[in-house]
């Protein structure tokens, strides 16, 4: 009788936890789209029947410091207890345990390509409630220091490659393997599009750090040394700034292997008629009804696997080819669509607009004035004063410059005239700042005669060398030349999400 009042118990118990992972869940997706969203509050009688002793409720945040975005899908473990939790598409999550909660542990596929594994938070030593815990990855500042005390972190702008080389095996690794690199700078960079190359040697462990690679391109690395070596393989274009990639190297002579899989679109349906072909290997073979491929007498090691059909963009993959028999690929690949006349490039355009300011925001370069600032100021000259490294001046002949044909058509339209300009922005050395509205060179020097709060945010470079690589444009398009910083005003419009 007592056992199968204790099943009625734990099944009932069971039961409360489900209601609450329910509970939880929906509190999350109500808060969802709030900007703030309240803390999350679970009520009493719902710890009273899951805990048997005082309930310790654990709430927070797991977030990618490094991508600057929340961690959704995060799988979650409070510790010793061991209560799990799943995060919500903000990152968030709550715990309810019948012990009090000491550590907890967050585990993620993103954190398993960066080559942490898991990432942790403790809990503050007395304190008595755990409300907004933040389990994060530590930023890239904190990153670059420890993997890259001998290279400087410019700007605070640079990817770093972490990885391994180890042989066709997949469990042997190499140390003294030589890792090289090339890329091709973006065309905003200074120095050119000239490719950029650099190198490194696997440690003991066959591990290898590669620091300062330039951020949004595509390096192309291989592997070498004297008994192995690997094919060239291309890691594709991403915003983070730390990535891996494990690089497996063929000794030489090794006799080749089946290379196998399936290719389907992006509601996992087999797709035929795709061409497939492999490095290394001559001739490409076509996709049956069931998607499926087979490659024949593929060389060891990594290389790269291209994908091609009609009505699809051409697709590259990286593969490792290792000894024995290889589990079947699973390629996936995303059809095109094409819309007539209709053009999406302005949507596109203004929230990578926004991205990239947020990024810009985080390196801690320059100087930034957000909306409530601007808000609060008297006008655009009040606001800029708080900005270091610049000087608002009087201009002493643009006052007394007679209105050109350039000045009446804008007069028409109600823009300002250049010979209205009341004041001037200098940076290092006296330079006058080149004026961007939007990201749009303005010769017109528009938002120093514009009211303040039609401005979502302002970003001032007071030398040239602090300027952003990605914001470099030519000298056509500055007024007083690339050898002075900028000041780059950003509308409510030209700045939404």
């Amino acid at each position: 009788m007592r056992r199968a009042h204790s099943l009625a118990r734990a099944t009932r118990r069971t039961a409360l936890v489900a209601l609450l992972a329910g509970l939880a869940t929906c509190l999350l997706a109500t808060t969802a789209r709030a900007q703030d969203p309240p803390a999350l509050v679970l009520p009493d009688t719902l710890l009273v029947m899951i805990c048997k002793q005082a309930c310790d409720v654990v709430s927070g945040t797991v977030f990618d410091s490094l991508s600057d975005a929340p961690l959704s899908g995060a799988f979650v473990v409070a510790q010793p207890t061991g209560v799990t939790a799943t995060t919500d598409s903000l990152g968030r999550f709550v715990i309810a345990s019948d012990g009090r909660v000491q550590q907890l542990t967050a585990y993620h596929g993103a954190l398993d390509e960066l080559g942490l594994g898991a990432i942790t938070a403790t809990r503050p030593r007395d304190a008595v409630e755990w409300k907004g815990a933040r389990i994060a990855t530590p930023s890239l500042p904190t990153v670059w220091r420890r993997l890259c005390p001998s290279t400087p972190l410019v700007r605070s702008r640079g990817v770093i490659i972490t990885g391994s080389a180890r042989l066709t095996d997949n469990t042997t690794r190499l140390a003294g393997a030589k890792i090289m690199a090339q890329w091709t700078p973006p065309p905003s960079d200074v120095g050119g599009n000239e490719p950029t190359s650099t190198e490194t040697l696997t440690d003991s462990t066959g591990s290898f750090v590669m620091c300062g690679v330039a951020d949004f391109v595509e390096p192309s690395l291989v592997a070498l040394a004297a008994e192995a070596q690997s094919s060239v393989v291309t890691l594709p274009a991403d915003s983070r700034p730390v990535r891996r990639i494990d690089i497996v190297m063929a000794p030489t002579g090794a006799a080749p292997t089946l290379v196998r899989g399936r290719v389907v679109n992006e509601w996992n349906a087999p797709l035929p008629d795709v061409r497939v072909s492999i490095d290394g290997r001559d001739g490409e073979v076509i996709t049956g009804a069931d998607g499926v491929f087979r490659l024949v007498g593929v060389p060891l090691g990594s290389r790269m696997l291209s994908i091609r059909r009609l009505g699809f963009p051409p697709a590259l993959q990286a593969v490792h080819v290792v000894e024995g028999e290889m589990e079947p690929l699973d390629v996936s690949i995303r059809r095109t669509y094409t819309l007539g006349t209709i053009k999406l490039t302005s949507t596109d355009t203004v929230r990578r607009e926004r991205a990239e300011f947020e990024r810009r925001k985080r390196t801690g370069v320059g100087f930034f004035i957000d909306s409530t600032t601007l808000q609060k100021a008297r006008d655009m000259r009040t606001a800029l004063k708080a900005a270091p490294g610049i000087s608002i001046i009087e201009p002493t002949t643009r006052a007394s410059t007679a209105p050109t044909a350039t000045d009446r058509d804008r007069a028409v339209s109600g823009a300002p005239t250049a010979s209205q300009v009341v004041f001037e922005l200098r940076g290092s050395g006296a330079c006058r700042l080149n004026v961007y509205l939007d990201g749009v060179f303005d010769p017109a020097n528009t938002p120093l005669f514009t009211n303040t709060s039609e401005f979502a945010a302002v970003e001032v470079y007071a030398r040239a060398a602090d300027v952003p690589r990605d914001m470099i444009v030519s000298r056509r398009q500055t007024a007083y030349g690339s050898r002075c910083g900028a000041v780059y005003f950003w509308t409510r419009f030209g700045l939404r999400p």
